[in-house]
């Protein structure tokens, strides 16, 4: 895959079974989708400072 591809990560809970079901999409970087962005890390939380 090329760098200039945006690959989107939908995820939801299956309402009948309780699994976590997830769909991979690839978009180009040139023309997006709309969407909304989580950030997360593993492991032990770091100090951080307040940049405001």
């Amino acid at each position: 895959m090329s760098r200039s591809i945006l690959r989107r990560c939908v995820y939801w809970i299956n309402a009948s079974s309780e699994d976590v079901v997830c769909s991979l999409s690839c978009f180009p970087m040139d023309n997006p989708p709309e969407y909304y962005a989580l950030s997360y890390v593993w492991g032990k939380e770091k100090p951080t400072d307040s940049i405001i």
